[in-house]
């Protein structure tokens, strides 16, 4: 019994190393990030659409039906530490601070910060080892647009 939920564990936070996985990733933690109050707003889900489109060159409905499948695969997601760490393998310093950013654009892509989002990020942050600095510096960076 314990090998089997052993296996069901190591199954479900294995992660791959390609380009792929790591796009996936970084999705993960911006639908992290527009979740955090429990809704998608639509400015925030055309935000995260136009980063998906972005990096990794998709169509419309190419990106759409994408961000739709790790919406609904994020649903049933119990931890988002097998993606940080994913992310904590991969990336530079730089490229930490600016998903950082791009998760404070997230939250206030309808001009509006929820205190559920700011402490998601702030969870973020922790779990990507950025100095709270960072945090501080990227928020007032986007806050002050």
């Amino acid at each position: 019994m314990l090998k089997k939920l052993k296996a069901l564990f190591e199954q479900e936070t294995v992660i791959q190393n390609s380009e792929k996985d790591i796009n996936k990733a970084v999705t993960f933690i911006l639908l992290e990030v527009a979740l955090a109050d429990q809704h998608l707003q639509n400015e925030e889900k055309l935000a995260i659409t136009n980063y998906i489109a972005q990096q990794q060159l998709l169509n419309e409905q190419e990106t759409e039906q994408y961000l739709a499948e790790l919406i609904q695969e994020h649903d049933w997601l119990h931890s988002i530490q097998a993606h940080t760490r994913l992310i904590n393998e991969q990336f530079t310093l730089q490229q930490k601070q600016g998903l950082l950013l791009q998760c404070w654009h997230i939250a206030m892509a309808d001009n509006e910060l929820d205190k559920y989002e700011e402490h998601r990020i702030r969870k973020l942050s922790e779990l990507l080892y950025l100095p709270h600095k960072d945090f501080i510096q990227t928020k007032l960076k986007v806050i002050q647009k």
